[in-house]
């Protein structure tokens, strides 16, 4: 296993599934890959990244992964600069 394929695989599965507790209720949030239509998203990578045209120019290479509960909360987006760099582009709540 490549050390990046590694660190994508240990991201991944910290955030997989997220337990919390709220007012003695559990409520389980999901992070999800989105693998197509990605610009769906747009509304919350604008909230990180002001300029469209900027977040052109890494959404389609980049890994992207969106937080879910009852709707989704949040949106981050990772790629692979080689050599076992990952780097976080874009992450908005």
């Amino acid at each position: 296993m490549f050390v990046g394929e590694l660190q994508r695989r240990t991201l991944y599965d910290i955030m997989k599934f997220i337990i919390v507790r709220e007012r003695s209720i559990e409520k389980i949030m999901q992070i999800r890959e989105i693998i197509n239509n990605k610009k769906q998203y747009l509304h919350l990578l604008l909230l990180a990244d002001e300029q469209e045209n900027m977040i052109d120019r890494y959404l389609e290479r980049g890994t992207m992964y969106v937080l879910e509960e009852d709707g989704v909360k949040a949106e981050c987006v990772v790629t692979d600069e080689g050599s076992g760099v990952l780097e976080l582009k874009n992450i908005a709540v």
